[in-house]
Order: structure tokens, then sequence, then C-alpha cells
């Protein structure tokens, strides 16, 4: 059940990514930017941190390829810098950064949370009531 789940996962993240840059290629840049940033949420629902790194790489790929390829295009970095903008592949990068210290923060949390402390659980450490025999 668990293999299937991360078959799912990896299957719908790995075709968004892929939608993403197919329509990138194909000069849909507002429509491959909306995916790369879906499989961004999917994976930060996960805490997926290597899969939110690819999609950070991704982003600043593809604001590469735009401003190679199509300069004049307005997610490219010159047109934003034109109008005083924010660029949106550098926004989702940094977006992507900070998931990843978020889904480190979690992902220590839980670590932890798997290796109680001697004798938290049973009370023998810390009781909460002095016991009189």
């Amino acid at each position: 059940m668990q293999d299937r789940q991360f078959r799912e996962t990896d299957e719908i993240y790995e075709s968004l990514m892929a939608l993403s840059n197919q329509a990138l290629t194909s000069n849909h840049y507002e429509a491959a930017y909306h995916m790369l940033t879906a499989a961004m949420h999917y994976v930060s629902d996960l805490g997926d941190e290597q899969y939110l790194a690819r999609v950070e790489q991704e982003a600043k790929a593809q604001r590469n390829w735009i401003d190679s390829h199509t300069p004049e295009h307005r997610l490219s970095t010159q047109s934003v810098n034109k109008h005083h903008g924010k660029n949106l592949y550098d926004m989702l990068a940094r977006q992507a950064t900070a998931q990843i210290a978020i889904a480190k923060q979690k992902n220590r949390i839980n670590s932890h949370r798997r290796y109680p402390w001697l004798g938290e659980q049973s009370g023998k450490l810390f009781p909460k009531e002095k016991q009189t025999e």
C-alpha cells in the first residue's frame, strides 16, 4: 500500500514537472509557471525536500530559458526590471527554498518524536504525584 502511494506521488509530481517543461518549450510560459507552482505545492504538502529542491532549480532554469529565448516576454527578467516588478520565477524559487526549510524543520521534529526521552512515556522519570508506599 505504501509503495503504491509513493508511486502515485512520483507520478503526479513527475507529470506536473513534465507538463511544465512541455508548456515552457511550447512558449506557454504562464502555464509552465503555474504547473511548476502546482508541483511545488503538491510536494510541500508531502514535505519532500528533494522534490522541492528540484522545483527550485527548475524555476531558475525556466527563468533563464525565457530570458534567453524570449527576453521581451512579460515574465522575462528584462521585462520585469523594465517595469520595476518582481520576477515570478524568482519568487517561486524563493518560496521553494522556504518550503525546504519548513520541511526540514518538520522532519526534524517528527524524527525526535520517534525517540522519546527515557522514562517520558512511563512517567517514571518525572512522576506527576509522589507515590507513597
